[in-house]
């Protein structure tokens, strides 16, 4: 990284967009014109951009005070400026570096904000998504236990929220606790796995890696989602079997009865159900055997062999 660009960066994340943006310029204004489709035209041209959105916002920071309304305000922010971002094509040709200074300076201030609003919480400042987006900011920044804070206490009335699930699994997995990493992951695949796509800044590297050589022969996202969180499960990635209380389970069956039955009016139509209702059957057939309920163990046994027999050999195989 030259000595240029770590400048602006530093402006940047320190909130000073006025040095920021004259450094920016000058820098812009010294590169001839034959250099104007080059990649340091466009790295100077991307921090001059950044500099001049948040210097001309300037006064409106200056006016909110600290709290949730200043994270709501650089919320919008954020927003506005992954605009410009895809506008300008810096989400494929610009630099990262300066994105990520300005997503952390965002997230922090964000994370700043909730985090004020949040410690009051008892009188009902933040919504369930702005507690979400205080836990997402605070990730951002690598504040893992702060995040798990906060999702803990939507995870406490809502133990079936995905997204809660998913974040508290990465900032488990950043916490080094293997166990709960993924206790949550498993849930929230097994709720939403099409959240993978959404969430993708906050799966671990070698889920990714894993994740992206996954063949289905679909171009669909959501059956590719729901098909990596079935083969994760049936080919040993967990370590331990998954428990399913009676509470769960009176929420599970009938939901895969009712995919279930939809699914067999037009298989080719609802392919997407296939991995979702193969997934469900791992975990009824399991649920059924640790309550020494063979009969019903044995029905969605028998559906698994019809609907998917190489599931069922790959299932059966590893004993689970």
């Amino acid at each position: 990284m030259d000595s240029q660009t770590e400048e602006i960066r530093n402006f940047l994340f320190g909130g000073n967009f006025q040095a920021a943006f004259q450094t920016s310029k000058e820098w812009l204004d010294s590169l001839t014109l034959d250099k104007k489709n080059s990649v340091e035209y466009l790295r100077a041209q991307e921090a001059f951009l950044y500099s001049r959105y948040f210097l001309h916002r300037q006064e409106r920071i200056l006016r909110v005070a600290s709290g949730e309304a200043r994270a709501r305000l650089f919320l919008e922010f954020l927003h506005g400026l992954e605009e410009v971002r895809k506008e300008n094509k810096y989400d494929k040709h610009g630099d990262p570096l300066f994105w990520e200074t300005v997503a952390s300076y965002i997230h922090a201030q964000v994370a700043d904000g909730f985090a004020k609003a949040f410690a009051g919480q008892k009188s009902y400042n933040l919504d369930d998504k702005e507690v979400i987006q205080l836990s997402v900011s605070l990730l951002k920044v690598g504040k893992w236990r702060q995040s798990l804070e906060a999702l803990t206490f939507l995870h406490r009335y809502n133990p079936y929220n995905p997204e809660v699930h998913i974040l508290m699994s990465f900032a488990h997995y950043n916490l080094n606790d293997e166990t709960l990493f993924l206790f949550h992951f498993r849930e929230a695949l097994f709720i939403k796995p099409e959240l993978l796509g959404e969430y993708y800044d906050f799966v671990p590297p070698e889920i990714i890696r894993k994740l992206d050589s996954v063949e289905t022969g679909e171009n669909d996202d959501i059956y590719k989602y729901r098909n990596y969180a079935l083969l994760l499960e049936i080919n040993g990635f967990y370590k331990a079997q998954r428990p399913i209380v009676n509470k769960e389970l009176a929420r599970i069956e009938p939901e895969f009865l009712t995919e279930y039955e939809q699914f067999n009016k037009n298989r080719e139509f609802y392919h997407d159900l296939l991995p979702r209702l193969l997934l469900s059957l791992c975990w009824l057939i399991l649920a059924y055997k640790q309550r020494d309920e063979y009969e019903k163990s044995e029905y969605y046994r028998n559906i698994m062999q019809e609907i998917s027999p190489d599931t069922w050999d790959t299932f059966y195989e590893k004993g689970l």
